[in-house]
């Protein structure tokens, strides 16, 4: 069973979330592809991020940190799948730390406890 930072989503997919929050349905609708340039074309408003944030964290089950609402991982599908990838890794990363410093701090309080109990005159 895989955790929540260990889910994502493949390039097609990014696209097709993409695709889905941007309004424009039939002959209007927009093809995204992993290059489509999303800012440059005016095809991304700020609602429109907004939207792809919330479905990218309900789709991976996460929340992203504020930092990654910024202008370059939306260049295109291709730059925001490497900007979920990258974040994922780093929530890993964090989490993997956070575990071995919680062991360490651990370690260190029993090693200190056994040190003063061993130390205690008798009563």
């Amino acid at each position: 069973m895989t955790s929540a930072a260990e889910q994502t989503l493949s390039l097609t997919e990014i696209c097709t979330l993409v695709a889905g929050c941007i309004k424009g349905t039939g002959p209007d609708a927009v093809v995204v592809t992993p290059d489509t340039e999303l800012l440059l074309t005016g095809i991304l408003d700020s609602l429109t991020v907004m939207k792809i944030v919330a479905e990218l964290e309900r789709s991976l089950g996460i929340d992203l940190p504020p930092t990654f609402i910024a202008a370059k991982n939306f260049r295109t599908p291709q730059t925001l799948h490497a900007a979920v990838v990258d974040t994922q890794h780093a929530a890993v990363v964090d989490t993997q730390h956070a575990a071995v410093v919680d062991t360490q701090h651990a370690a260190v309080v029993d090693t200190r406890h056994a040190a003063v109990t061993a130390a205690e005159p008798p009563r």
